[in-house]
């Protein structure tokens, strides 16, 4: 038995008071932000049978603050801002990555396309610096979307340079709803990666092809009329 009953008592009251005062001083939950996502990108296939070659996507570099899942705003040349309450539904250089492996897919060149963290065997990496992928609103009546792709192709495992290139889509959104702005990342990002997608697969042919062996002319026969000698 207790000999301080009203100091227990006083003890519990305190307790449950700091509790209470702890609970009035959290910030009220704000609305969910909207979470948007890309479009699948699906391209015509092209002619002929698929390279018989594997080409694995890494995940681009992210370049200027780009690595994050908000909508990035470029005001001015010097200043990032944030759409408020809006979200992608990843880091942008993963959805980057996805677009560039739908669309390298859907064409149907190479024997298989696949991400860097899967681990497959490959014959080319295709590698990028995303330089941009935000709404610019510098003195324009519109925002406008720009997407920049610094791309490389490279030889594996050796990591030699094949081909480089550097890919920009310029987009005007239709409205400065969030509708309208994902809408005109959709046609940027569709733009660059179609792009990509044509000039890895040319550039990987052609590679290729310097690549095989040329074979020797067939002896001809000698002529059975020939006299020995």
């Amino acid at each position: 038995m207790s000999h301080f009953p009203h100091l227990s008592r006083l003890a519990l009251l305190v307790g449950l008071s700091f509790l209470s005062g702890c609970s009035s001083i959290l910030p009220a939950r704000g609305p969910a932000p909207d979470v948007f996502r890309l479009s699948t990108i699906n391209l015509p296939a092209r002619e002929g049978k698929p390279l018989q070659a594997q080409l694995v996507v890494d995940v681009p570099i992210a370049m200027g603050g780009l690595n994050t899942d908000r909508v990035v705003i470029h005001e001015n040349s010097y200043e990032l801002t944030y759409m408020a309450g809006t979200r992608w539904t990843d880091q942008v250089p993963r959805l980057v990555q996805s677009a560039l492996v739908q669309a390298l897919e859907s064409t149907n060149a190479f024997a298989g396309v696949g991400r860097q963290e899967e681990g497959i065997r490959r014959n080319f990496d295709l590698v990028s610096d995303l330089r941009a992928f935000d709404v610019n609103t510098q003195g324009m009546s519109h925002p406008h979307i720009v997407v920049t792709l610094a791309a490389k192709l490279l030889r594996a495992p050796i990591g030699e340079v094949l081909a480089s290139k550097l890919f920009k889509a310029d987009v005007e959104a239709k409205g400065r709803g969030n509708e309208e702005i994902v809408g005109a990342f959709d046609e940027a990002m569709t733009a660059v990666a179609t792009d990509i997608a044509n000039w890895a697969a040319e550039n990987a042919a052609h590679r290729t092809a310097e690549a095989q062996p040329v074979q020797p002319a067939a002896t001809p026969a000698a002529s059975p009329n020939t006299a020995s000698q």
